[in-house]
């Protein structure tokens, strides 16, 4: 019989194929066109323990609030980016002591379409700052060439740093950056994609990895230890824990309904 963890790495591979194969079509124009990795960052940055549909709802209101603000074509839209920040619509730093707080079209029109609770609205005028510090203002590209150069750390603590966006959903955009683009990391890297999530959580503590009520730390330490023991890997194992916790009533219908075995 498969160890518990193997079997939660293969509901990994479900992850993968349904939620980052498809993105990989879409490779070149994340690392060519900034506007294409900011949207590649909000999807994840959006997933603040709610209920999907309502963050779906709220990124799709600020996508497309960011395109009529911004322009439809990638120049337009690069050249009107550069006249929001020039025009300090967009913060200068992380403390927001040099931006444009009145009058200020952006904030108003993502208020307007409610792209989200106020935090969430700061947090993407908050990454539009931090897009301006990445080279040709591309997040996806610059994230790309840190963890090449062995860096992830670095980057790590910098995207952490952005409003509202946490430990949870910097290592989540990591994870997905790498399993997009088949990056590698050493082993000491592995803390750095390990969101820790209620689904991951709970699965973690489930299996008798960690007790539920460890700090976030405790989990990813131990839930990387155990997937050293197994030989499994951890960055499929935590997207396999968080795909079973969120589809657990759908896999056990269909295996009922259709007499399957649990994978």
């Amino acid at each position: 019989m498969n160890s518990p963890l193997k079997l939660i790495e293969s509901f990994g591979n479900r992850f993968v194929k349904e939620y980052i194969e498809p993105l990989k079509n879409k490779r070149s124009e994340f690392r060519s066109d900034w506007f294409e990795a900011l949207d590649f960052f909000l999807a994840r940055a959006y997933y603040q323990g709610r209920k999907d549909e309502l963050s779906e709802r709220y990124c799709k209101a600020a996508k497309k609030t960011l395109l009529s603000y911004f322009g439809e074509d990638s120049s337009t839209r690069l050249k009107n980016y550069n006249n929001a920040w020039n025009d300090k619509i967009i913060p200068h730093d992380p403390e927001w002591k040099i931006w444009k707080k009145d009058n200020n079209g952006l904030l108003t029109e993502l208020e307007r379409v409610k792209a989200g609770k106020s935090r969430d609205i700061k947090m993407v005028i908050d990454i539009l700052r931090f897009v301006h510090s990445c080279p040709s203002n591309n997040i996806v590209l610059y994230s790309i060439e840190e963890i090449e150069h062995g860096r992830i750390k670095k980057l790590y603590s910098e995207i952490d740093e952005i409003w509202q966006v946490g430990p949870k959903v910097t290592s989540l955009y990591l994870r997905d950056l790498i399993f997009c683009y088949d990056l590698k990391l050493t082993p000491e890297d592995y803390p750095t994609i390990q969101p820790i999530d209620t689904w991951v959580n709970q699965v973690a503590s489930g299996i008798g990895i960690c007790s539920d009520k460890d700090p976030k730390d405790t989990i990813i330490a131990k839930f990387i230890e155990a997937c050293a023991r197994e030989k499994v890997d951890p960055k499929k194992v935590n997207a396999g824990a968080w795909y079973l916790g969120a589809n657990a009533f759908d896999i056990l219908l269909d295996n009922i309904l259709n007499g399957k075995d649990i994978i």
